[in-house]
């Protein structure tokens, strides 16, 4: 590829915060109010050309309260010259929303209802938005934790009725009780000769 690092130099320095290369892969990390505008540039750029975008991923940082809790990672491949590119960009809070890029690149579609759907995480001007990996009615984020660990209602298949349905659960087993007494006190209390 062409100096990429004087065009990153040069041309992009209004778009990232920080670059890096490492193990044969450029990092790129943006605010995410910009990432739009610099993927269009990347694909299209000349020196550039990364026109496949293979993954989209998420991160949660657990132990950040609210500010920057989500990372996004876009996933660029360039055929042309042969090198891989990942962009970086942390939301603000959990309001925060990101532009999406399906218009760019096709395959974000599905990538984006993905990171939606386990995350939460909302992309505008997705027009297809919606649950890809859980149940319709499922209110919460699976990667998130924040769901009941038990729930109240499944849904279900009704042959008869060729339908889906809600069908209440029923446990098929008592809650456990637990005995928080140590069962080695007695070989503790032994060997320190009480």
């Amino acid at each position: 590829m062409y100096n990429f690092n004087l065009l990153i130099e040069k041309v992009l320095r209004a778009y990232i915060t920080d670059f890096t290369y490492v193990d044969s892969c450029y990092f790129i990390k943006t605010d995410y109010k910009l990432i739009r505008n610099l993927l269009i540039f990347l694909k299209n750029h000349s020196l550039t050309r990364f026109d496949t975008l293979y993954d989209l991923s998420a991160y949660v940082n657990a132990y950040v309260a609210d500010k920057n809790k989500f990372t996004v990672y876009y996933y660029l491949f360039s055929v042309k010259y042969n090198s891989r590119l990942i962009v970086v960009t942390q939301l603000l809070n959990e309001l925060s929303y990101v532009s999406s890029i399906s218009n760019i690149f096709k395959s974000s579609i599905w990538l984006e209802r993905e990171v939606w759907d386990m995350f939460g995480i909302f992309f505008t001007e997705n027009k297809d938005l919606r649950r890809i990996l859980t149940d319709y009615g499922f209110k919460y984020n699976p990667l998130l934790k924040e769901y009941p660990l038990k729930g109240y209602v499944e849904l279900k298949y009704c042959d008869s009725q060729a339908l889906l349905q809600y069908v209440k659960v029923d446990d098929q087993q008592q809650p456990k009780i637990y005995d928080f007494k140590n069962p080695w006190k007695f070989f503790y209390d032994f060997n320190n000769g009480e």
